[in-house]
């Protein structure tokens, strides 16, 4: 055979031999034991590292979440969590700590060393997250769009609020607590949202499906759950992560067009994660790429939230504008920057209105019904309610003072497919007698709420007595200090204080005071005749300001109610009642 024909038979059969070489053993779970000795190795680095600690370790204590070993167990890679000081871990992408088997023990390794770059790049690729891997060879690396790109809503229901748990945290250097978990350049404008259980989610902005799965166990650390939204105007793509298993709709199948607010799965704790959240960015086309490790990745570009209502539209949380450099000229969160891991803070609510709310229709009571007749205070209420994916709840609503107020309870369980039955006590919310509207309300699982569907109204027919209140007898104890009680009947409806007023005589009456119980002690009074009333507020009256005639601005009688709220005044000197006078008003 000549020599070129052997060269090139040998040349293809390297090839051949290349190609068809069976991959590295992907990472396999370490044992518990190994995970001890992983972890007991890393507290011990960080006590030697402990004068150059960061600020962070004021606020966060790192714990092992998981840990995995290359298939000759010379090498492990450690996933990390943080846990703030008020004991929340973090709901994100875990930092990464590698340790080597050594004669002596396990010597960890960590983002600062210089062995760091080498002994990465020695572990099978598909079993690293995108996050860390190199760049793919053919990738054309640049974003060419005008950004910021606006029309994008937060990825739940409006109304609702989540925990944004980071923004710019992914790519801030903290090697002594593993990070980075992601760099600048691909998640600069990344955004992980979390809530104390798992929410449903709806597509930021419209777009066409370009792939997903739901296959995942949930919280499996080496498999993703994901969808990928293409919106053609843009030639971007929206990158959800960490969905929970079987919850993207059989529906939404590659090409499909899915609009803004319309659900596309829940959250939850798959792949890269320490917790259940969702990890929400935007990628230029140039840039998107289906990674190693099963789920699409990309350089994230500036988009803008047309409901968040600072720094032009970017969500931040108060650590990162107090600790971190300023991005972008987000200088803002929302909450007490002084206390920045504070769980009130940093929860944003969404106005990103769902695309298919459920809706219903009341079916009894009928427009125009008679209700109750002086009988029972209980209504038979029967209701349809439907929706594209899952009603939750019905409830009966009532409008009082003109807001629609919900009487009774949720019900969650229909009495057969779409169909609910259930009573409802109409007095528990308050004295409802005469013309009354009523309506059905409804929740979906993507947490959209219709608020007043079929209304209509009905006529109640003087079963519900009003509230009353009577003033005892005044306890004294020096001459200038008087302790008056009362007793109060608030016939189902309940409260939510009482309205207590007092004058001397002659005079006028003083501006009132709210009483949270039926007590109330008086000091600094000068001796003399005075004249005191009180007034029970049902519970639903705190919401009614500004209208009625008592000083304090809170109102007597509520709409459409056929009798005035009749309560008991007593006149009263320092140290003895003279009389009980009944007063209306």
């Amino acid at each position: 055979m000549p020599f070129h024909q052997w060269l090139k038979l040998f040349i293809l059969t390297c090839l051949v031999v290349l190609l068809t070489a069976p991959a590295p053993p992907p990472l396999q779970p370490a044992s518990e034991s190994v995970q001890n000795d992983l972890w007991f190795a890393f507290k011990q680095r960080l006590g030697g590292d402990a004068v150059s600690r960061p600020l962070a370790f004021d606020l966060f204590t790192p714990e092992l979440d998981t840990a995995f070993l290359t298939a000759d167990g010379k090498t492990a890679v450690l996933w990390l969590a943080l846990r703030d000081d008020y004991g929340r871990r973090l709901a994100t992408e875990p930092a990464l700590a590698l340790a080597r088997r050594t004669p002596t023990g396990w010597q960890i390794l960590l983002p600062s060393d210089p062995e760091w770059q080498t002994a990465l790049a020695s572990l099978p690729p598909q079993s690293l997250p995108a996050e860390i891997q190199p760049d793919p060879a053919n990738l054309l690396n640049e974003n060419i769009i005008n950004a910021p790109l606006t029309g994008y809503y937060l990825p739940y229901a409006a109304g609702t609020a989540r925990w944004m748990e980071g923004s710019i945290s992914h790519f801030q250097s903290i090697p002594e607590l593993g990070y980075p978990s992601c760099s600048q350049v691909y998640c600069r404008y990344a955004y992980d949202f979390t809530d104390y259980a798992p929410f449903p989610l709806l597509a930021s902005k419209e777009g066409y499906v370009l792939a997903s799965r739901d296959s995942c166990p949930d919280g499996s650390p080496t498999c993703t759950n994901y969808i990928v939204l293409h919106n053609r105007d843009e030639d971007t793509y929206q990158i959800y992560l960490h969905l929970a298993h079987g919850t993207i709709p059989d529906k939404l199948t590659p090409g499909t067009f899915v609009q803004r607010g319309q659900y596309i799965g829940d959250s939850d704790d798959t792949g890269y994660s320490t917790s259940q959240h969702v990890h929400f960015m935007v990628v230029h086309k140039n840039t998107l790429y289906f990674s190693n490790s099963g789920y699409y990745w990309g350089q994230s570009i500036d988009i803008r939230f047309a409901d968040v209502p600072i720094n032009n539209g970017i969500p931040r949380n108060c650590y990162e504008v107090t600790r971190f450099p300023i991005y972008d000229g987000a200088t803002e969160c929302l909450g007490n920057k002084l206390d920045p891991r504070n769980p009130a803070n940093d929860w944003y609510v969404s106005g990103n209105v769902g695309a298919f709310p459920p809706t219903g229709s009341l079916t009894r009571p009928t427009s125009g019904a008679t209700l109750l007749q002086n009988t029972d205070s209980k209504i038979d209420v029967t209701a349809t309610a439907t929706d594209d994916v899952l009603v939750t709840a019905v409830s009966l609503v009532v409008k009082v003072n003109g807001q629609w107020m919900e009487a009774g309870p949720k019900i969650t369980n229909p009495a057969q497919p779409g169909v609910y039955d259930w009573d409802v006590d109409l007095c528990s919310v308050g004295p409802l007698n005469g013309e009354v509207e009523v309506a059905l309300r409804v929740w979906d699982h993507e947490g959209n709420v219709a608020p007043a569907l079929s209304p209509r109204s009905v006529f109640v027919d003087h079963a519900c007595p009003p509230s009353a209140s009577q003033l005892k007898p005044a306890e004294v104890f020096d001459s200038t200090a008087v302790q008056l009680t009362w007793d109060g009947f608030d016939n189902g409806a309940g409260f939510g204080g009482f309205d207590l007023q007092w004058r001397p005589e002659p005079g006028g009456w003083e501006d009132g005071r709210m009483a949270a119980s039926s007590m109330c002690l008086l000091t600094g009074v000068p001796s003399g005749l005075w004249a005191s009333r009180v007034k029970p507020m049902l519970s639903v009256c705190a919401q009614w300001i500004s209208t009625g005639n008592w000083k304090i601005g809170r109102p007597v009688i509520p709409p459409k109610h056929p009798q005035p709220y009749l309560h008991p005044v007593s006149r009263m000197i320092m140290n003895r009642m003279i009389h009980l006078l009944r007063q209306d008003y």
